[in-house]
């Protein structure tokens, strides 16, 4: 596959049973090989869709450290294991 698959979802909801199988079918094909698909034909707005990726982008792009002048750490404790990890957005914590 080269590229991300397109599934039109408008069918799904203005079609009937077959219509929907073949919308469930699509999606499933494209998680199971890629584990990504694109969605058209929901009926979002251009401009909200916008909005939002605009909203995304700015969230993303702060800094770890912005959130609350505080770097965000983890802990994950694994029961069969009895080990406990850190995650942190510092390269240097939790070594």
């Amino acid at each position: 596959m080269d590229s991300i698959p397109v599934v039109d979802i408008a069918p799904f909801a203005e079609g009937g049973a077959k219509d929907r199988e073949a919308v469930a079918r699509q999606v499933d094909s494209a998680c199971s090989s890629l584990g990504f698909l694109i969605i058209s034909g929901h009926g979002v707005a251009d401009r909200l869709i916008d909005d939002m990726r605009k909203v995304s982008l700015a969230y993303f792009d702060q800094a770890p450290f912005a959130f609350n002048g505080k770097i965000i750490t983890t802990k994950i404790s694994y029961p069969k294991k009895d080990k406990e990890h850190s995650l942190s957005a510092s390269p240097d914590e939790g070594q």
